[in-house]
C-alpha cells in the first residue's frame, strides 16, 4: 500500500469520529521494516488525512493494473455514496457514485477473473446486493453498477468475500443471521450473471463477524 516495495501485506487503520480530533479521519498504514544487516526490526508509519467518518467502510484490492510490482489500493466507501480509489500514501486516483449509504456492507474482490477487483455493496435498506465493475471498452478506470442480486439483508447480517471454492474467482458470502445460514454466490462465466452456488447452516447471530482467508491450504480460502 505504502513504503518500500515488498511481499508482505500491510496493516491498514481507519480512525472514526470518536476519537480526539488530531486522530479522527486519518488513515494509518503500517509496514513492516525488517533489514538482519542493521538491525533493522520495526513497523513505520504512513498517515495521512483522509475524510474517514464512522459508518463508512474501507476495502484494499487491485484496481491500477499498471503498477510494477502489482500494488494494491484503498478503496473507501463514503456517507455520500461516492467510492474513492487512492493509492496507500492517500494519493487520489478517481471517485464514482454508487447506492452505499452509511452502515451498509462493503466488501471487494476479483469475483469475473478480469484482473480488476470487483466493488459489492450490500444494501439492508434495500434487499439488494449491488455490483460495480470496471468497464472493459474504456481505457481509464471507468467503474458503474454491474449487477443486482435481490437478498434479503439486515443490519446484523454479514458480507464477505473470497474464493472458496476454488475456482479462482471469488464468491460473494452473506452470513444471513435471521436464518442462520451462509449463503455463497458465485459468477456464471456463461450466463455472465451471479447465482447461489451453496449454502450451509451455521448459528450467525447479531455482533458476529465473517471473513475469508486461507487457513489450511492456499487451494481456496475458509
Amino acid at each position: 500500500l505504502a513504503g518500500n516495495r515488498h511481499g508482505r501485506p500491510e496493516v491498514l487503520v481507519a480512525w472514526g469520529d470518536e476519537h480526539p480530533w488530531l486522530l479522527a479521519g486519518k488513515l494509518v498504514v503500517y509496514q513492516y521494516e525488517y533489514d538482519p544487516t542493521n538491525g533493522l526490526n520495526q513497523f513505520t508509519a504512513f498517515t495521512n488525512f483522509l475524510g474517514y467518518h464512522t459508518g463508512e467502510r474501507l476495502a484494499v484490492g487491485e484496481v491500477c493494473l499498471d503498477d510494477d510490482p502489482p500494488r494494491q489500493e484503498v478503496i473507501l466507501a463514503k456517507a455520500d455514496g461516492d467510492i474513492c480509489v487512492m493509492t496507500g500514501r492517500c494519493g487520489f486516483l478517481f471517485a464514482f457514485a454508487s447506492g452505499f449509504r452509511a452502515g451498509d456492507f462493503f466488501a471487494v474482490g476479483n469475483l469475473r477473473g478480469d484482473a480488476k477487483v470487483e466493488m459489492v455493496v450490500g444494501s439492508p435498506s434495500d434487499d439488494r446486493l449491488l455490483i460495480y465493475a470496471d468497464q472493459p471498452r474504456t481505457a481509464d478506470a471507468d467503474y458503474r453498477l454491474d449487477s443486482a442480486i435481490l437478498v434479503a439483508l439486515e443490519p446484523e447480517d454479514g458480507l464477505a468475500v473470497g474464493d472458496v471454492l476454488g475456482d479462482e474467482l471469488d464468491e460473494i458470502i452473506v452470513a444471513d443471521a435471521s436464518e442462520d445460514r451462509v449463503m455463497i454466490y458465485g459468477f456464471n462465466s456463461t450466463t455472465s450473471e451471479y447465482e447461489l452456488v451453496a449454502s450451509l447452516s451455521f448459528a450467525y447471530e447479531a455482533d458476529d463477524e465473517i471473513l475469508a482467508a486461507w487457513f489450511t491450504s492456499r487451494a481456496k480460502k475458509q
